[in-house]
């Protein structure tokens, strides 16, 4: 019996670490909308990772347009500068927090993320450009 409740407490264990979210990269940190809008108005490279009919509806100012769903996506973000901070931003948060994963384990060390993505810049009240 004994060896029954430590197979299932181990078990039980190995379901509950399975389901939770894995950490965080530590070179990745998520913004808000007010945190993030104010870390754009410096010298960095602002990444809108989706894709060009999304990017045409509006976008933030300056931003660069690499969409996420390209082949050849992995391969234009090893292009970016490794000195310079990246943020990044999608519809929602998730494309951008996948794109931030891959940014910094192509090593970037200064990746920022926008909690929520467009729709919480704009629920904001913040501004974005259309072309």
């Amino acid at each position: 019996m004994r060896f029954i409740q430590i197979t299932f407490f181990v078990a039980l264990v190995g379901i509950v670490f399975a389901c939770s979210d894995q950490p965080q990269h530590s070179s990745i940190t998520t913004l808000t909308t007010a945190a993030f809008e104010e870390m754009i108005q410096k010298d960095v490279i602002l990444l809108d990772v989706r894709t060009p009919d999304e990017f045409n509806e509006g976008h933030l100012e300056n931003a660069l347009a690499m969409d996420y769903y390209n082949d050849d996506f992995e391969k234009r973000l090893m292009e970016l500068p490794k000195g310079k901070a990246i943020y990044v931003y999608c519809q929602a948060g998730s494309r951008s927090s996948s794109a931030s994963k891959i940014i910094a384990d192509q090593g970037h060390t200064q990746v920022y993320n926008l909690l929520g993505g467009i729709n919480a810049w704009e629920s904001s009240g913040l501004p974005i450009v259309s072309n």
